[in-house]
């Protein structure tokens, strides 16, 4: 087992999902959503009423106008039902600062006290989903690139342009995660203690090493989200990023690692009280582990949770 220095400095993850990816949630989250159903309702209905009483001349087929209007009835409801959550979210947070205040892991995230699994058939399953809804999308796109009597080369390019874009994004990650999942199953991480407390050891045992891996990197990191304003505008908030500001890595290589048994890890946390994860704020800091390890085939690759926490200091 080889051990690298822990890193403290902070460190701009550019290609990192965030926890959160929105700059607004709740309530904001609810009214956009309505919004969207009343909007694509309203268009269905005026479009049905174009076509039985012919007072345009529409030559859209009643399809491409369902397709249109569905998505946007089905992103509706899917921003409502995440404001809802959102808002839940909240009341949990709020109610749990006041009945366990010193304990925020019982409120602030769905933690297992057994461990974590980084599913890779979910993964992949979420993935066929997003490209299955991204094709209903651009159908209606695609009538009117190739069939539609005023075609043209420039929207068969831009159709053809967004076609890419979304096969390899999307539909790379399906393959990436459905290849993981036939190859490796699902990972797994199992906690000796929760939560963890900063300034003590975080004991922890990957179960069932993938029998074709040889060497195994880890990096534990503590990762601190931020609103990044718009340069082109005054304290807007656009996007969501993802800062580094603890990092320390460990190397298995060939001879440490058993293929097919679990793997102990032990790291000595630092005991910095800034660095305890707060996932249900907005922007969120938490932990995580991630296990990488190069094949020639299919790379394996997953990240853990982990419910790493300030010591709740006692008063007497």
């Amino acid at each position: 087992m080889q051990l690298e220095q822990a890193l403290t400095t902070r460190i701009l993850l550019k290609e990192h999902h965030p926890l959160h990816r929105a700059v607004f949630y709740g309530k904001l989250f609810i009214g956009i959503g309505l919004v969207f159903v009343i909007l694509s309702l309203s268009v269905l209905f005026i479009g049905m009423r174009w076509m039985e009483d012919s007072l345009f001349p529409v030559h859209i087929p009643l399809w491409v106008i369902g397709v249109l209007c569905g998505t946007g009835v089905g992103g509706g409801v899917w921003l409502i039902v995440s404001g809802l959550r959102d808002v839940q979210r909240i009341w949990n947070r709020n109610h749990g600062q006041q009945q366990f205040p010193s304990s925020p892991w019982l409120w602030d995230y769905p933690w297992q006290a057994w461990g974590v699994t980084d599913n890779f058939l979910k993964s992949a399953l979420r993935s066929l989903v997003a490209l299955i809804l991204f094709s209903l999308f651009l159908s209606p796109f695609h009538w009117i690139a190739f069939a539609w009597e005023e075609r043209s080369f420039f929207w068969q390019g831009i159709v053809g342009l967004l076609d890419l874009v979304i096969i390899l994004s999307v539909g790379d990650r399906f393959v990436m995660k459905l290849k993981q999942y036939l190859r490796y199953g699902n990972s797994q991480l199992e906690f000796h203690d929760f939560p963890f407390f900063l300034g003590n050891p975080l004991s922890l045992t990957l179960k069932n090493v993938p029998s074709t891996i040889s060497t195994l990197h880890l990096t534990l990191r503590c990762i601190e989200e931020a609103y990044l304003s718009d340069n082109t505008s005054q304290n807007t908030q656009s996007v969501v990023v993802c800062y580094q500001i603890y990092q320390d890595s460990q190397m298995i290589e060939q001879g440490d690692v058993h293929a097919g048994a679990d793997l102990d890890l032990l790291w000595m946390l630092p005991e910095d009280p800034t660095l305890s994860s707060t996932p249900s704020e907005r922007p969120a800091t938490y932990w995580e582990l991630e296990v990488t390890a190069e094949q020639q085939d299919v790379n394996y690759q997953s990240r853990f949770l982990l419910p790493i926490y300030a010591e709740p200091v006692e008063f007497t």
